[in-house]
């Protein structure tokens, strides 16, 4: 899968510090003083030296720091995980083998996935890392917005070990993190505005030892007073440049803020070939003299990186060691506004130079980030359908879901296996409604082309959402339809097929329809040498079995689906899997192998982070010792579940759980305690509609009020 799952190394180096740039000793000690609370924020506007700041403060610690440099596509989870892992790597080149191996294998990086990871990052943490460390994560409010990063930081903040300092930077104050939270613990402390700042004397300070100019106190305090203190504003200037912007700077501007004016003085006396290379390069995010001669066509551009370098043109080298560079972002920000403006054509040109260079590399994404920048939609496009099908593997979700919200509606109503794809990116995060529509247009698409294919496919992943949501009838009727062209399907389609098909028919009731389907599931699977996809349908397969009373069966399908889980180390689907083993167990009275079978599920189920599958185990170890007569480890299982469940989404557990514990207590001689618990479970169950639900409940309710009666009796 070339260039979807490489980490960009620029993101996780360190910039390079600047010997000349002033250092700020009450920020860094402040930094310092506090650097035992679990999360540090450093929040402020662009250009007021938030970045500076933390590198000087890396560079003056005697513990490691961690650093990742994030952008708009660390919002993709899969994309945010793999740096936060490669940044601790690079300063801990032993840590974080397994956590990378489970990225690797993660299928889906939704909200299990996102904790699953965390786990075993902790875990991984705890066992490798025994030193204090920090790790910071620059621009913050690029990434503020998605809601799988907030959680895993929240999660994080939560339960990483005490050796570990998070130092979050960014233009705001990140209010989805539990800021308040952590503050009543006395666990978070930050630096704003107002503390970054210049101050009159810092200024003087800063440019005697930049610029070798004494500006007097009263000239500081004006150009504190007009800068706010914003460094980017003193420091967008040259020495040999200096008294000159200084007397136009205090005289008056107009209607032109300090940086523009600053900027384009800057920029007006350079050389005009100078000038070229800051404009030409400007389109490029981070850069290596290699990629500017690609854009530029020239071979010249070591020798001008060393020289913007030696001028403070607000050019980064990151790490100590690399050649690549970035521009300070407001700067990078001025010169492409100037270019768009002055130079469309030119802007355009260079953008395909850049994408056709990334392509050259084999990095599609990137490639495809110039095309659309330079309005090349048919050709980004292109590349994107080459690559829909691996970022939906890959479980880049989110890049398809951004391509779309970029392309004019005809770009994409003319690729409908590209709609199919984003359809499905969509389906995963929940947007069923906006997923079912991109369908529509596909199958419109594909039937004027009379591709039935294409029908059928839309037909089948349609049928997936509906099954998802629980329309099984919905979904039944899709896939039947679709079958009707299955000719037109290759093997892993028609499987995919007949597995929907079969999960809607069973859970409809009609339990022979729905394992007949998934048998023919399992062999077209097996056939085209989907083994993983062949597990899924054996854990499927055998939950219908069980419910019809075939219980060695089913016990068949789910160790053979098992075995293939623990080499996919598939935490989520193995605890499933095990769950549905250690129940039938439990059903042949095998209570030891039952509760050694359960024991390894809620391992798997705590280490794919999920709540719901963790408090499903849990009662059903709570079931085992309540029948085995130890009534308290039964309890204190059906305790912890329940604190696991949201009653809303898992009323039925919940009303189970009561109506074992009211059974329990009416045995241990608390016929009040049995009562008052029953009475809940007969709530909750009378709270359900389903046909399937209301059976398992009246059981349920029927051996809680059986058990309060023997009590009485």
């Amino acid at each position: 899968m070339p260039g979807l799952s490489l980490v960009k190394k620029t993101k996780i180096l360190i910039p390079r510090r600047r010997p000349e740039f002033l250092r700020r000793q009450r920020l860094i000690d402040f930094l310092h003083s506090r650097i035992d609370r679990r999360l540090l924020l450093v929040s402020a506007p662009a250009g007021y030296g938030k970045t500076t700041l933390l590198v000087d403060f890396a560079n003056d610690t005697d513990f490691p720091v961690c650093w990742y440099s994030l952008d708009g596509s660390a919002q993709e989870p899969r994309t945010f995980l793999e740096h936060f892992t490669a940044c601790i790597r690079q300063r801990f080149p032993e840590f974080g083998s397994r956590t990378v191996e489970m990225l690797d294998n993660l299928t889906d990086v939704g909200e299990a996935g996102l904790d699953a990871i965390l786990v075993s990052l902790v875990n991984e943490i705890l066992d490798e890392i025994p030193e204090y460390f920090a790790i910071v994560l620059d621009d913050f409010h690029l990434v503020e917005q998605s809601t799988a990063v907030t959680r895993f930081i929240t999660r994080f903040l939560e339960d990483a070990p005490e050796n570990c300092c998070l130092i979050l930077a960014g233009r705001t104050v990140p209010g989805r993190l539990p800021i308040v939270a952590l503050a009543a613990k006395q666990q978070v402390a930050g630096l704003g505005s107002n503390d970054l700042r210049f101050t009159p004397d810092e200024i003087q300070a800063l440019v005697q030892q930049m610029y070798d100019v004494h500006i007097g106190e009263e000239d500081a305090r004006a150009l504190a007073q007009d800068t706010e203190g914003w460094i980017t504003g003193i420091l967008l200037s040259t020495h040999q440049l200096w008294q000159g912007l200084m007397e136009g700077l205090l005289r008056g501007r107009g209607t032109m803020t300090v940086y523009d004016y600053l900027a384009s003085e800057v920029f007006s006396k350079q050389d005009p070939k100078v000038q070229e290379f800051l404009l030409g390069t400007s389109i490029l995010d981070d850069m290596t003299p290699e990629l500017c001669d690609a854009v530029l066509g020239t071979n010249n551009s070591w020798a001008v990186l060393n020289l913007l370098e030696e001028r403070n043109l607000f050019l980064n080298r990151l790490g100590t060691e690399g050649h690549w560079y970035r521009y300070h972002r407001l700067f990078q920000g001025y010169l492409v506004s100037r270019l768009q403006r002055e130079q469309p054509a030119r802007y355009a040109e260079l953008h395909r130079r850049a994408a056709a260079y990334w392509e050259g590399q084999n990095d599609l994404p990137q490639a495809i980030s110039h095309l659309l920048s330079a309005n090349e939609y048919a050709a980004a496009a292109d590349r994107m359908e080459r690559i829909a099908s691996a970022m939906i593997a890959a479980g880049r979700h989110m890049w398809l879901m951004q391509w779309h919200e970029t392309l004019p509606p005809e770009v994409w109503r003319a690729r409908p296996w590209l709609l199919v794809h984003t359809a499905k990116a969509y389906a995963q995060y929940g947007q069923a409604d906006m997923a079912l529509s991109l369908l529509d247009a596909a199958e419109s698409a594909f039937r004027q082309a009379t591709d039935a294919k294409g029908t059928v496919n839309v037909a089948v992943q349609r049928g997936t959402i509906f099954r998802l949501q629980g329309r099984y009838r919905d979904g039944a009727e899709e896939c039947g339809r679709a079958a009707m062209l299955a000719s037109q399907m290759d093997t892993p389609t028609v499987a995919e097929l007949e597995r929907c098909w079969g999960i809607c028919l069973g859970q409809m009731g009609r339990l022979q329809e729905g394992v007949e389907h998934l048998e023919r599931a399992l062999q077209l699977h097996l056939i085209s040498g989907g083994e993983f996809n062949a597990a899924l349908a054996r854990t499927d397969l055998g939950a219908f079995l069980e419910r019809m009373g075939r219980l060695e069966d089913a016990l068949e399908h789910f160790e053979k689906s098992a075995a293939v889980l623990r080499r996919a180390r598939n935490p989520s689907e193995l605890a499933n899997t095990l769950n549905s083993m250690g129940v039938i167990y439990y059903y042949r009275g095998e209570y030891q192998r039952a509760r050694e079978t359960l024991q390894e599920a809620l391992q798997a189920a705590r280490e794919a982070g999920s709540g719901r599958w963790t408090a499903y185990i849990l009662a059903g170890l709570g079931d085992i010792e309540r029948d085995s007569g130890n009534s308290a480890e039964a309890l204190d299982h059906y305790q912890k579940a329940l604190a696991l469940l949201d009653e809303r989404r898992e009323g039925f557990l919940t009303m189970y759980i009561h109506a074992a514990q009211a059974e329990l207590y009416a045995a241990l001689g608390e016929p009040l305690r049995a009562h008052d618990l029953a009475r809940q479970a007969r709530e909750q169950a009378e709270a359900h509609r389903s046909s399937y639900e209301q059976g398992l409940a009246g059981v349920a309710m029927g051996l809680a009020w059986l058990g309060r009666d023997a009590a009485r009796a």
